[in-house]
């Protein structure tokens, strides 16, 4: 309810752009598009029935260039042009905030937000309140005693708590923090690099941007305060951009605003000539009148009405009706933590199920590797695993995994399934795709959330044509599938570490940098972050007076990339040895020594890793939180920290690898005989490109013959340029350039190969691998010609690096069969590109090891052997090779 004689201000276009948004298509009987008018006009009598007001007005633009564009020219102008069926029902928004009674305000020359401004000033002025209807920032800065702000969307009174709690600052500074972040949605400037938390903690310093920039001395921070100094006009400009204009010329008088319930023909013949036949009810109630009950024509479809669970007898019924459909919609939704929801799609009718713990009132993490599992003694238990465990009733879902982690028990039970997320990547692996989990977090409403989930059955035989017509159902349905069961069994098994003996190599890398940390101070004679780019430039560059010091034209600071101080290390400067020995010790104590230990989940007592299947553009696994592929493995420092990794007691880890897989993918894919033949032969493939870019015997290749080889060799598959295989080996370009030559007369097919690739990618966008898998390139015809290198790059390695996946997908998923078969203990733990980690008890070690060589070494659709190497150890480091 408003406050008696106060302004309900409503914010209309702010409901337009929400219903254009969520609200799905809809005809009125002689076939204008409405689903925007009716969504805005289903929001307006909400906001009625909630606020019943005395006076309400709705404010709307009137289109067109105000004072900020002459301000500024690009003001807003990066904004999309809005789609024709939205600018069709722009006029009818007018009439149905007239049809329901409310006063209309629009003003050429102004925002809707100045007038919602002079509106709520000019009511301050005379002592009365006002209630701002609107989920828009910019609108936050007036809020006051006075001026309250509505979010309709959440349905709660935006608070100054929750002002400062986005901004940093109260209401009234809202318009000093915007002004130094800018807006990109507005195309406001702002300060470049400066965001909020620092725009915040600057105005809580200063008090306004005018004081800010008559005050820049006193910035103590070196980076903000050059970038104030450089953007000080667009600041001021852009503080003239966010603010509001409360003196538009708008008479005002409360009584002007009244408003009394509409007269019955009037909403009558509204909702009669648009067949919003859906909303009679809701009118009817809310203003206590009575519609003509005449024949209406029906609308082509109606908004989904989401309906709750409360009841085992409703809970049979539906069980009932989706038994009879044969397919239904399932999705886990959590809201929060503590508060998730079913929700079943059946017949184009939505259902949400609380899944409320049978005992504990907290919800465990639905996420955590091993899930203690509350809701076994449910009332609604027994119904749901039924349906999730029937094989005659179709199931479609997106994002599979998120079900299997939550019903744990029945996980590998869990059938005909369908994952609509997997079968979109399946078809287009690289391409941009709609993510409906970030579309279903982004709303705050059940029934757009509803919506979507009732959407799933009507894309899942769309996507199943597409699978069939790109040749890819094959890639779904035995590959990317079945292998997410498997990545769920894995995560939740995890991998043990070594808690003690990484807080104690934590310390050793502590006092190691300690150390470098002295050595670095008294060479460079100062003390300063060496963190800090900015900082340890002006030391190297202008202090010490070291070449290579080259200022950024963007940030006005010196580069100390890895380049540099490597450059600087080959002249002998002892202090670049220094700062990089600093960083990759450092980097190894964050990410590792210190972080691993914190992620130890409290119930397994193991670390639970996510791997991600849809990530990649090539189809290749990805592992976050922790990410345990990039666990390092070229320095001593990294080694250290495998050792980390643990078998459990009466164990032994086994690590089993491709060697040279993407080697032997290339001469395959390229269809290179002498390669082929080489490892048909088993030849050390190095020593043979060694002995044909040196034109040297075998029987002289030395160890650094080989490196180069190998590098010339890996270097090729990702499309290295002269420039940086010369760096890598540190020779000149030319020489390197020398050395692509003649390794492109030994393979001329490679060369070939990748003229095709590049050519077909910048005529399809996509390449595929030996699967048919698609992976798609978006960057190939980008106009901006590094980025054209980079996308021609990446199609070269696609198929190699896609095949590689796809090979090793399959390997694992037969493996995990054969495990399971045999009963063994043995479980796969984790999978680090091109290779395998198991855990094995000591008395199946001989035969798994059979077991993994036999079924790795198998490839299907490669025409050379796999070599399969393994090892076997304590820790992931200390293992022994197994011939």
């Amino acid at each position: 309810m408003t406050i008696k004689n106060s302004l309900l201000i409503i914010d209309g276009y702010g409901f337009v752009f929400r219903a254009y948004h969520v609200q799905p298509p809809l005809s009125s009987p002689d076939g204008l598009q409405i689903g925007v008018v009716y969504g805005f006009t289903s929001m307006l009598l909400k906001i009625l029935n909630d606020f019943k007001p005395e006076h309400a007005v709705v404010v709307l633009d009137y289109g067109g260039k105000n004072f900020r564009h002459h301000l500024y020219e690009p003001y807003k102008a990066n904004r999309p042009t809005p789609d024709q069926t939205l600018i069709d029902q722009l006029p009818l928004i007018r009439l149905a905030a007239e049809s329901l009674n409310f006063t209309i305000i629009e003003q050429d020359g102004y925002e809707a937000d100045d007038i919602i401004a002079t509106l709520a000033h000019k009511a301050s002025s005379v002592q009365e309140k006002t209630i701002i209807v609107s989920s828009d920032k910019d609108l936050m800065q007036l809020i006051n005693s006075h001026t309250k702000m509505y979010d309709p969307l959440k349905a709660k009174y935006i608070t100054e708590d929750d002002v400062i709690a986005k901004f940093g600052v109260a209401p009234s500074k809202v318009r000093e923090v915007m002004a130094l972040i800018g807006d990109k949605s507005d195309n406001i400037p702002g300060a470049v690099g400066i965001g909020p938390k620092t725009a915040a903690l600057l105005i809580q310093q200063f008090g306004s941007v005018k004081e800010i920039l008559n005050s820049l001395k006193q910035i103590t921070n070196n980076r903000h305060r050059e970038i104030l100094t450089n953007s000080k006009d667009l600041v001021l400009l852009s503080w003239q951009l966010v603010g509001l204009d409360h003196q538009v010329n708008i008479k005002y008088d409360l009584d002007l605003f009244n408003w009394s319930p509409p007269k019955v023909e009037k909403i009558a013949n509204f909702l009669t000539k648009y067949a919003f036949k859906s909303l009679y009810k809701r009118v009817e109630n809310l203003f206590q009148i009575q519609i003509p009950q005449e024949t209406l024509p029906i609308l082509e479809e109606t908004p989904l009405q989401i309906q709750e669970i409360l009841l085992k007898e409703q809970l049979d019924s539906v069980m009932l009706e989706i038994e009879r459909v044969g397919i239904v919609g399932v999705y886990l939704h959590v809201i929060q933590v503590s508060n998730p929801y079913l929700l079943l799609s059946v017949d184009n009718k939505c259902y949400q199920l609380k899944l409320v713990p049978a005992q504990s009132p907290n919800m465990p993490d639905l996420l955590s590797s091993n899930l203690i599992n509350d809701y076994g003694n449910q009332w609604f238990m027994t119904d749901i695993t039924r349906l999730l465990t029937d094989k005659s009733v179709k199931k479609i879902t997106y994002r599979l995994k998120t079900l299997l982690k939550f019903f744990d028990d029945i996980a590998q039970q869990i059938t005909s399934i369908e994952d609509l997320e997997l079968m979109q990547y399946a078809i287009s692996a690289g391409a941009s795709q709609k993510d409906l989990v970030a579309e279903i977090q982004k709303t705050g409403s059940l029934n757009v959330v509803a919506e979507i989930v009732n959407n799933f059955i009507r894309n899942y035989p769309k996507l199943l044509l597409e699978l069939k017509d790109n040749h890819s159902l094959a890639l779904y349905r035995e590959i990317d599938l079945p292998l997410c069961y498997l990545l769920d069994k894995m995560e939740k098994e995890g991998v043990k570490i070594d808690i003690e003996y990484l807080k104690k190599l934590s310390n050793e890398f502590g006092n190691e940098i300690t150390n470098l940390e002295q050595e670095i101070f008294s060479i460079t004679a100062s003390q300063f972050n060496i963190a800090s780019p900015k900082q340890l430039g002006e030391v190297l560059f202008e202090k010490m007076q070291l070449p290579y010091g080259k200022l950024s034209s963007k940030t006005k600071s010196y580069s100390t990339g890895v380049e540099i101080l490597e450059k600087l290390s080959e002249s002998g400067f002892k202090v670049a040895d220094l700062l990089l020995q600093w960083r990759h010790l450092t980097k190894l104590k964050n990410t590792y020594t210190d972080s691993l230990p914190l992620q130890v989940n409290h119930l397994s007592g193991r670390i639970h890793t996510t791997f991600l299947q849809t990530s990649t553009s090539t189809g290749r696994l990805s592992s976050q939180d922790p990410n345990l592929q990039n666990v390092p493995i070229r320095s001593k420092e990294g080694n250290n920290i495998r050792k980390a990794f643990i078998a459990e007691d009466g164990h032994k880890l086994i690590s089993a690898d491709y060697s040279q897989i993407e080697l032997r993918i290339l001469s395959d894919i390229a269809n290179i005989p002498s390669l082929k033949q080489a490892f048909i032969e088993g030849k050390d493939i190095h020593n043979k490109t060694a002995c044909n870019i040196f034109q040297i015997e075998e029987k002289d290749v030395t160890p650094e013959h080989r490196r180069k080889a190998k590098a010339i060799n890996f270097g090729i598959i990702y499309g290295i340029s002269a420039f940086g295989l010369g760096k890598q080996l540190n020779i000149t370009s030319s020489q390197a350039s020398e050395y692509i030559k003649k390794y492109f007369q030994e393979y001329p097919e490679i060369q070939q190969y990748m003229e095709y690739t590049k050519n077909y990618v910048k005529k399809h966008g996509y390449v595929t691998n030996l699967f048919a898998r698609k992976c798609f390139v978006p960057l190939i015809n980008n106009k901006n010609y590094a980025l054209q290198q980079f996308a021609e790059r990446a199609a070269i390695n696609a198929p190699i690096q896609g095949t590689n996946a796809d090979i090793i997908k399959i390997a694992m998923i037969e493996l995990d069969r054969q495990l399971k078969q045999l009963n063994l203990k043995t479980k796969l733990i984790l999978q680090i590109h091109d290779e395998l980690l198991f855990q094995s008890p000591i008395n199946e070690i001989e035969l798994v090891i059979n077991i993994i060589k036999a079924t790795m070494s198998k490839a299907p659709e490669l025409n050379i052997p796999l070599i399969i190497e393994t090892k076997v150890g304590n820790n992931w480091f200390d293992m022994n090779y197994i011939p």
